[in-house]
């Protein structure tokens, strides 16, 4: 049997808007839109601080929907606010905004779900949600943003201006949200006040023009951001009912635009992205009329959005794409025109339900398996009932109708025997009688704990709920019946809003009903103490985790002191815990301790280090033609890290007199340098550090020009994939780096072609493991004014080589051996590093190296790294004879598990403490109880010992190894 609502499809027209807007800076929202009728109230509540964390009193905090106020608070002297908003009767979510606003222009903003309670209908009522906890708005310095609009040269008097905020506030959407909507004066300039930090997109809407742009605040702030106003269109929505053919009265129409709000820290905005997301352009849409029509005025040139439309009763709804690209002057003004573009046929997509028949075989069940009407469950859920599903029981007959067939289903019989609904070809169904399971809580003394809610989940993972949260009673107990026989896991949690459970164990109720004694651990006490850049304090924004234990109950601050006193669940005495504290604006750090016994609280100290800001500053060349790549120079790593930039491809909205202007925002401290891979041009080195969190980079690429060039090498030997190497010859970039650009690869005949900067000279050369530049002919220096015909020679190179001597069974896997020269100690720094380039019958070659005296570190990944000391590499080949590798000391991890529970799997980490920085990792098979990793060399190692993939640490201990014994380690899995 199939249902669905009634088919229509969606035609749309396009025309050139002719539109006359209201002045009102509401022009956009198209009259008042109001919280839907409440079913119910939920209390949002929050408390505002400043960014050392203290209270702000008098703050005005207002929670709006699409951009419309619907309820408004104030702070009271503790910083706290509570706002109760009506919940629909029909709980859907829906995107809202909360913001605060304190006294002295300060502002926090972040998105909010408002809607988004999900009410069981079999939860007790200590689990209903009917308090939703914003959290913490920290309010920062807000700023006022100019906006210029223009049409060519002139400016654009009144026009309405809108500006949108996406936020990068910590585990929060980047949706965008309405800050501020303004009328321009008679100069064309607006100015949104209370803008906080962040991207923001500038939406100008005059008459029937519209344009946008966007930009970063605070760096947009300085000079007015000007928007060019652009011909919009109208769109004529025709709703048509797919079975007739004829009008469709009274659909709804919603009209979406694509967006960049994806949560990858892109820039909002911007046509042809591959990760897009759909958000409301807040247009006045009511229903359609007899006509079943409705125009959509105000639409941008190239602008992706997404139309849909849905009637009361109706369980589908037709939506599609639409791209607004048809060029103005090709549309008559006066009439609307039906472009080929402009018109597309959509059906919905019905749920298909089926009607299946099954043969019953009643194996266990009693005499009330009669004939009759039968229940039906959804998945394995007791209580989830479907919507439309209906079963009957005919003998050895089982009839369903209206089954989804994607969908598991559960029957209960009317004596309450059970059965499982196959979802593929087979027919057969065995009803079983139900099961039920014994849980008695006790705490570490023996006596019991009441109110603890028991949650029986699908293992190993446990994301499938089977049943509600049901509270203990005073004697610790609780019975769940009705259970299909299956392995059950039993979690126990002592909140039905707590983030954190315990997994008490695993029942098998195959064979018959399960009971379970488990001992619910005594919360623990944490006293965590911060400290911002050498100082306590406590940072603004934070959020703290436990692995596997997700956000503990926090039960004090102190700013001053910078103290956290906190409660977790789950941890016994002498157990190892992980926490992570996560603060906006700081690097994320991470600390293992162990809990401690006795009532004195464990504590954990955190040293966190500011993130900082760049100001890029580029002239790009004439051709707009260019690669930039950010080098970070991260004090925790050995080497410079390459990261390519793409804001300067999106943000032109900050470019003004020719040079664009961008921030990155939430780097690490550490060095940095802002480089042009086409001609290795390189900017001065700006630091970031407390003292300096927002330096500056400039870059003028203005004054580049193209050079080709050809790369002649010995016969025999292939011209293309040669690299061309780039490095100015000048302080900024020497030795800064640790080899040059790359800025091209040969094709073939060994041809590429490079930027070099006028009057700037610009050292090349290329770079090929078995060759090396000519002595002769093998580098140039380029200075912009070079002939267009480069020639670079090379030559046979300087080479290592070594046969290598591991076990047989790992001899294959040589080729992922890596190579570093040190000059001197090995260190942070490295004159040369390479992965292994040729390899034959165990003998490997490196090549591509200057010849000298070096410290050679080889590590083969998988065994343990061999050093050797004051090697001197000669021209030409330097043969190193036979070199043994060995496993080195091996790490035997043992699992201690309680009896009769299955050994988790366990992976291991082993990371070097010394230079040069090297690590091993492995991961345990399922049930094993035991797990070595080997490849160590002499030295002092970081070992962590890890529930699977997850974060829980369940083991953290600094190790000395002499490389050649095996050592082992104890764990205890709680």
């Amino acid at each position: 049997m199939h249902t669905s609502g009634p088919i229509f499809f969606i035609r749309m027209l396009s025309s050139v808007a002719l539109i006359v807007v209201a002045a009102g800076p509401r022009a956009w929202a198209g009259g008042s839109r109001v919280a839907p009728a409440a079913g119910g109230e939920i209390t949002f509540a929050g408390r505002v601080v400043d960014e050392r964390r203290f209270p702000t009193r008098d703050a005005a905090v207002r929670i709006a929907l699409l951009g419309l106020p619907i309820r408004e608070a104030t702070t009271g002297a503790d910083g706290r606010f509570e706002i109760p908003v009506g919940i629909p009767d029909a709980t859907r979510s829906r995107e809202g905004s909360v913001r605060a606003v304190t006294p002295d222009g300060r502002v926090a903003e972040q998105s909010c779900c408002l809607y988004s309670v999900q009410v069981r209908r079999n939860w007790p009522p200590q689990a209903q949600r009917t308090h939703e906890d914003l959290g913490v708005l920290v309010v920062h310095p807000s700023h006022s943003l100019r906006v210029a609009v223009k049409r060519g040269d002139e400016r654009v008097p009144h026009a309405i201006v809108r500006v949108e905020w996406s936020g990068k506030r910590l585990y929060l959407s980047d949706d965008r949200v309405l800050v501020g909507e303004c009328e321009a004066d008679e100069n064309g300039l607006a100015i949104i006040e209370h803008v906080p930090d962040g991207d923001v997109a500038v939406i100008a809407l005059a008459g029937s023009e519209r344009g946008r742009v966007n930009a970063s605040v605070p760096a947009a702030c300085a000079n007015p951001v000007e928007i060019a106003l652009q011909p919009t269109w109208d769109m004529s929505v025709e709703v048509l009912d797919g079975a007739s053919g004829g009008p469709l009265d009274g659909a709804h129409v919603a009209v979406l635009e694509e967006t960049r709000d994806d949560g990858v820290r892109r820039p909002i905005g911007g046509f042809g992205a591959s990760h897009l997301s759909a958000r409301d352009l807040l247009l006045d849409l009511p229903a359609t009329t007899a006509d079943g029509k409705w125009r959509v005025t105000g639409l941008g040139r190239d602008q992706k959005i997404v139309v849909r439309a849905t009637k009361e009763g109706c369980k589908a709804f037709a939506d599609g794409m639409y791209v607004t690209d048809c060029p103005v002057d090709s549309v008559d003004a006066e009439a609307d025109v039906e472009h080929p573009l402009a018109q597309i046929r959509l059906y919905p997509v019905p749920r298909r339900l089926t009607e299946r028949e099954f043969v019953v075989e009643h194996v266990e069940c009693g005499r009330g398996a009669t004939d009759g009407p039968v229940t039906l469950r959804r998945g394995s859920a007791v209580g989830a009932s479907p919507e439309n599903a209906r079963a009957t029981l005919r003998g050895k007959k089982l009839v369903c109708t209206a089954l989804d067939p994607h969908v598991g289903y559960t029957v209960v019989a009317p004596d309450g025997c059970l059965a499982r609904l196959p979802t593929g070809p087979e027919s057969d169904v065995t009803f079983r009688r139900p099961r039920s399971v014994d849980v008695t809580v006790l705490d570490p003394k023996g006596s019991a704990v009441p109110d603890v809610l028991v949650t029986l989940t699908v293992p190993p993972y446990g994301y499938a709920e089977l049943t509600a949260p049901t509270p203990t009673d005073s004697k610790g107990h609780v019975q769940i019946a009705g259970l299909y026989p299956q392995n059950v896991q039993v979690q126990l949690s002592r909140s039905a809003n707590s983030s954190s459970s315990v997994i008490a164990g695993t029942l098998d109720l195959e064979s018959g009903d399960g009971r379970l004694s488990c001992c619910m651990p005594e919360s623990r006490d944490l006293l965590v103490r911060v400290r911002l850049n050498g100082k306590p304090g406590l940072p603004g924004e934070f959020d703290l985790r436990v692995a596997d234990r997700g956000s503990p109950v926090v039960l004090s601050e102190d700013p001053e002191k910078g103290e956290l006193r906190c409660r977790i669940d789950g941890k016994a005495p002498g157990a190892s815990a992980t926490l992570t504290l996560t603060a906006a604006g700081f690097v994320t750090q991470g600390k293992s301790l162990l809990v401690a016994a006795g009532p004195s609280p464990s504590t954990v100290d955190f040293d966190l280090q500011s993130r900082g800001t760049l100001r890029l500053h580029v002239v790009p060349p004439q051709d707009g033609e260019m690669k930039l790549v950010l080098l970070i120079r991260d004090p925790d790593l050995p080497f410079v890290t390459p990261w390519d930039l793409d804001y300067f491809k999106e943000r032109t909205s900050v470019l003004r007199d020719g040079t664009i202007s961008v921030s990155v925002n939430d780097l690490k401290p550490g060095e940095y340098r802002l480089r042009d891979d086409h001609s290795g041009l390189t900017s001065e080195a700006g630091t970031i550090a407390p003292s300096r969190p927002t330096p500056e980079l400039s870059l003028d690429l203005s004054r580049c020009a193209w050079i080709a060039g050809r790369v002649e090498v010995p016969e025999g030997q292939p011209r293309d994939g040669i690299v061309i190497l780039a490095k100015r010859d000048d302080e900024a970039s020497r030795d800064w780096f640790t080899g040059y650009a790359q800025v091209a690869t040969t094709s073939e005949g060994g041809v590429f072609r490079v930027r070099a900067a006028l009057g700037k000279s610009t050292v090349v050369r290329p770079f090929h493991p078995r060759l090396r530049p000519a002595r002769e002919g093998g580098t140039a220096t380029l200075s912009g004014d070079s002939p267009s015909d480069l020639v670079l020679r090379m030559e046979s190179g300087d080479t290592l080589s070594f046969r290598a001597t591991p076990p047989t069974e790992v001899a294959r896997r040589l080729g992922s051996m890596e190579l570093m020269l040190f000059r001197g100690e090995p260190g942070r720094d490295f004159a040369f590093r390479q992965g292994a380039s040729a390899t034959s019958e165990s003998v490997v070659t490196f090549g591509g190296f200057d010849s000298g005296t070096y410290t050679i570190w080889l590590d083969p990944n998988f065994l343990a790294p061999v050093r050797l000391d004051g090697v001197e590499l000669r021209d030409g080949e330097t043969n190193l004879g036979e070199i043994a590798f060995s496993s080195g000391t091996s790490i035997r991890v043992t699992a201690n598990v309680k009896d009769g529970q299955p050994s988790p799997i366990l992976s291991v980490e082993a990371m070097s403490t010394s230079w040069p920085r090297y690590g091993r990792h492995r991961m345990g098979e399922p049930g094993a109880k035991e797990i070595v990793l080997s490849g160590l060399a002499a030295g002092s190692f970081e070992v962590t010992v890890r529930r699977g993939a997850g974060r829980e640490v369940l083991l953290s201990r600094i190790v000395d190894v002499d490389g050649r014994n095996e050592m082992t380690l104890d764990v205890d899995v709680p």
